[in-house]
């Protein structure tokens, strides 16, 4: 598979591009952040069996044990969980949408599996593959960082990070509290660490922006790329301002923000996609800039609808829980 520190003035000025279009303007503050939901607490019941399946069976069952659970799901489905995947299937092109959204239920229950058994002492590490990696050398010898714009996969979080670490890279990463499984007081505390801290033995260091202050986050950044590190941020429609472009059968919607970064630096902005291989392997691909030769903001749009297009087409699945699949009707900005 081919998949394939600077003036107080400088920092102001990246600040009013950030919060023109930040990522988390909706997160809720600690004072209206829920205690628990209903989800938090069926996942914590659930998680006891997962552990165990996921830290006792061979890595080799594990997409099968996944498929057995997401039939059993089906009889829990609610009908908007139908209607919302059957949406996504139509985006990819895919006609058959029970058959979609029991493969992507697959793939979910699968990374959560996958995600447990790396907490596990000693586990075997999946297998990882970096292709692309010239293009992060050419943003290095340029001197102006690079902003690593990642794919929401359904392992991407968690397995981008991992083979960017095998590699030598020092990576920063760009977050929010919510991160991880849930976005309660619960959540956070005792259920999104199960993600982050995987995430955070493969990271020089998150840089999370918490009640919706992004200059502190945005100076931190500003501080990497100054330094010729690599700063990753997630693709996403979390933001005041998006832009849609056409993509596939339907179409794809992202913030403007990392655009806007990477012009305001000159940092390096490169597209980067992790998916799972047939053998249970996983390739991360990282793309050409997509700012290269003077292009604008529309240029870079649509090299990235280029450069994502095929792996779409061949990972459907992997790809279809994004929101910046939606709709562009359905996609609210953050206020």
């Amino acid at each position: 598979m081919t998949i394939s520190r600077k003036p107080s003035r400088e920092n102001d000025a990246l600040n009013r591009l950030w919060y023109d279009a930040s990522v988390n303007h909706s997160a809720p503050s600690a004072a209206t952040t829920p205690r628990i939901s209903a989800k938090d607490i069926a996942f914590s019941a659930a998680l006891p069996v997962l552990c165990a399946v996921s830290w006792l069976a061979p890595a080799r069952l594990r997409r099968g044990i996944a498929g057995a659970i997401s039939r059993a799901s089906e009889w829990v489905e609610s009908e908007k969980a139908r209607k919302e995947e059957a949406r996504f299937a139509g985006t990819f092109g895919i006609a058959d949408t029970k058959a979609f959204r029991r493969v992507v239920r697959t793939v979910t229950y699968d990374e959560v599996l996958l995600l447990l058994s790396l907490h596990r002492p000693g586990g075997p590490a999946p297998a990882t593959l970096l292709r692309g990696g010239a293009h992060l050398d050419a943003a290095y010898v340029a001197g102006k960082g690079a902003i690593l714009w990642v794919a929401p996969t359904s392992f991407g979080p968690a397995l981008t990070k991992i083979a960017l670490k095998r590699s030598g890279i020092a990576l920063w990463h760009l977050s929010r509290p919510s991160h991880g499984f849930s976005n309660t007081a619960f959540g956070r505390k005792f259920l999104n660490p199960i993600r982050t801290t995987i995430e955070n033995g493969n990271l020089a260091g998150r840089i999370v922006i918490t009640g919706g202050n992004v200059r502190t986050a945005l100076g931190e950044i500003a501080l990497r790329l100054s330094e010729n590190k690599a700063v990753s941020i997630t693709m996403g429609t979390e933001a005041r301002a998006v832009s849609t472009v056409p993509f596939l059968h339907g179409t794809l919607t992202v913030a403007k923000r990392p655009i806007a970064l990477a012009v305001e630096t000159g940092a390096a902005l490169l597209p980067v996609v992790t998916l799972e291989q047939e053998d249970g392997s996983f390739v991360t691909e990282i793309g050409p800039p997509l700012l290269a030769d003077a292009a604008t903001g529309d240029d870079a749009l649509r090299h990235l609808g280029e450069f994502l297009a095929p792996l779409a087409r061949s990972y459907p699945e992997q790809f279809a829980r994004a929101s910046m699949f939606w709709p562009p009707d359905e996609i609210r900005p953050s206020p």
